[in-house]
C-alpha cells in the first residue's frame, strides 16, 4: 500500500507530542487551486479495510516571495488546508500548507501548518518538509487510454459527466473517472488492485479551519509526548481518556 500513498512522515512534539504520519491519497489530474473550492474524498484501503475521510479546501492566496524587480510579478502561493479522519470517528488531523505549485510535490510546499483537535498548531520544520517523498499522484499520463468517454456520476444531489481512463503507474493498474466539474484536481472517483477513492461532496465557500496562524509554534525535538496522546495504527491521534471511557460504558 505505501506505493500508492503520498506519506507525509514528519514529528512534532512540543504539546502534542509525534503526530507520525499523515496519509493524503493518490490524487490524479491537473492542480487547478481556486480560493472557496473543496473537495471531500472516502478513502477505502482494500487490504486492511481502513476507511478514511479527507477534504482538502482552497483557503487564501497570497505572494510567495517578494521581488526586488518591479517588472517581475510576485509569485504566487495558495493556502491548502487537508483534513484527515477515520470514518469511523471524529478524531483527526488538520494541516495547513503553503504552496507555490502541485501540492503532490514537497518542493512547492514553503510552510507546513498542523492541528490535532482544538489543540495549538505548529509549524513544521522545513527540512523535514524536504524529506517527504513525492506522490504517485500525477496528471492523468498522456498514454492513458480512455475506457469510456462520458459516463454520467451522481455526487449527492449533484451529477457530473466524467471520462473514465485507464493506466499504470509503476506497473500498478488505476482506472479513474475525471471531471471538469470537480474542483482542485478534477478527480472524481479511483479504482486499484488494493484501493478505492470516491468524491463525496464538492462545492465552493470554503473557509479556513485554522485562520490565525501568526502564534503557530515551531515543532521541537526534545521534548516528551505527553501520555494523554497516542497514535493508533492509521495514524489518527486520540485522547486515552475519551477512549477509556468508552470502554467503561460499554463495560457497565
Amino acid at each position: 500500500m505505501n506505493s500508492i500513498f503520498f506519506y507525509l512522515i514528519f514529528n512534532i512534539y512540543a504539546q502534542v507530542g509525534p503526530i507520525g504520519i499523515i496519509q493524503m491519497p493518490t490524487l490524479f489530474g491537473e492542480f487547478k487551486p481556486i480560493v472557496g473550492e473543496y473537495v471531500e474524498y472516502r478513502v477505502h484501503e482494500l487490504d486492511s479495510d481502513s476507511v478514511q475521510i479527507i477534504k482538502l479546501s482552497i483557503v487564501g492566496e497570497t505572494s510567495c516571495e517578494e521581488s526586488t524587480d518591479k517588472k517581475k510579478k510576485p509569485q504566487k502561493c495558495y493556502w491548502v488546508e487537508v483534513f484527515s479522519r477515520l470514518e469511523s470517528s471524529g478524531h483527526g488531523l488538520l494541516t495547513k500548507m503553503l504552496v507555490s505549485g502541485d501540492p503532490r510535490d514537497p518542493a512547492n510546499i514553503k510552510k507546513m501548518i498542523s492541528r490535532i483537535g482544538k489543540r495549538s498548531p505548529l509549524v513544521m520544520k522545513q527540512e523535514d518538509v524536504a524529506k517527504m517523498p513525492k506522490s504517485i499522484g500525477t496528471e492523468i499520463p498522456k498514454n492513458a487510454r480512455v475506457k469510456k468517454a462520458k459516463e454520467p456520476m451522481k455526487v449527492t444531489i449533484k451529477t457530473i459527466n466524467t471520462i473514465v481512463y485507464d493506466f499504470r503507474v509503476d506497473k500498478l493498474p488505476f482506472t479513474v473517472w475525471m471531471s471538469k466539474d470537480v474542483p482542485v484536481f478534477g478527480m472524481a472517483k479511483l479504482k486499484s488492485p488494493d484501493l478505492e477513492i470516491d468524491l463525496t461532496e464538492f462545492g465552493k465557500g470554503a473557509k479556513s479551519e485554522m485562520p490565525d496562524v501568526k502564534d503557530a509554534k515551531e515543532q521541537k525535538t526534545d521534548e516528551a509526548r505527553p501520555a494523554n496522546i497516542k497514535i493508533d495504527k492509521d495514524s489518527i491521534l486520540e485522547e486515552k481518556k475519551d477512549s477509556l471511557d468508552e470502554k467503561n460504558e460499554e463495560t457497565e
